[in-house]
C-alpha cells in the first residue's frame, strides 16, 4: 500500500483536478458578470460569423459564385451586428423566444379547449401554460435580467459538478481505480 498525504495526492492528482479549477473559475465568472458573460458571447459568435463571411467571399470570389458572395456578404453584416450590438441581439432574440412561447402557450391552451370543451379542460394544463404565458412576457419585458440568471444558473451548476468531480478525484485517490475487468480496485504503484 502507497503512503497516502496531501504532496502525494496533489503530485498524483493534478492532472485530474485541472478541468474542475477550471469549471469553478468560469462558474464563478458566469455568477459575478453575468452581462459581460453574455455580450462577450454574442460578440465571439459575431467574430465566427464574420472570419466565416470572409473566407466564404474569398472562396467566392476566387471561383466567381455571384449567389456564395451574396451570402457571405450577408453573414458578414450579421457578424458586425453581433460585434457592434451585443445586448440589441441578445434582446431581440430573447424577445422573439418570448413571443414563441407566448404563442406555443395559447396555441396548447386553444387546442385543449377545442378537444375537451371549457368544462372538461384540464386545470392542472390550463396552469401550466398560462404560467407559460407569463413567463414568456417576462421574457419580453426585461430580456437582459433573463439572460443574466441564464448565465448565473449556469455559473451554479458549473460550480456544483466541478465540486462532484473534485470529489470523484479525492474519492478514487483514497479508495483505488476500479478496473473494467470486474476485479475490485488496482492501484497504480
Amino acid at each position: 500500500m502507497r503512503e497516502k498525504s496531501v504532496k502525494d495526492f496533489f503530485k498524483r492528482e493534478i492532472i485530474s483536478l485541472i478541468i474542475p479549477i477550471i469549471m469553478i473559475v468560469v462558474g464563478i465568472i458566469f455568477l459575478i458578470r453575468p452581462y459581460e458573460v453574455s455580450g462577450g458571447l454574442v460578440m465571439a459568435i459575431g467574430i465566427f460569423l464574420a472570419v466565416s463571411a470572409i473566407s466564404a467571399g474569398i472562396f467566392a470570389y476566387i471561383y466567381k459564385k455571384p449567389l456564395i458572395t451574396a451570402f457571405a456578404v450577408c453573414i458578414l453584416m450579421a457578424g458586425v451586428i453581433f460585434i457592434a450590438f451585443p445586448q440589441f441581439v441578445i434582446s431581440l432574440i430573447l424577445k422573439i423566444m418570448g413571443i414563441m412561447i407566448i404563442a406555443n402557450a395559447l396555441i396548447r391552451i386553444y387546442t385543449e379547449y377545442k378537444e375537451c370543451g371549457r368544462d372538461n379542460m384540464k386545470v392542472g394544463l390550463l396552469i401550466l401554460n398560462i404560467f407559460m404565458a407569463l413567463l414568456g412576457m417576462a421574457v419580453i419585458i426585461m430580456p437582459a435580467k433573463i439572460s443574466a440568471a441564464v448565465f448565473m444558473v449556469i455559473g451554479i451548476v458549473l460550480i456544483v459538478l466541478a465540486l462532484i468531480n473534485i470529489g470523484e478525484v479525492i474519492y478514487t485517490y483514497r479508495n483505488g481505480r476500479p478496473v473494467n475487468d470486474g476485479t475490485d480496485v488496482v492501484w497504480e504503484e
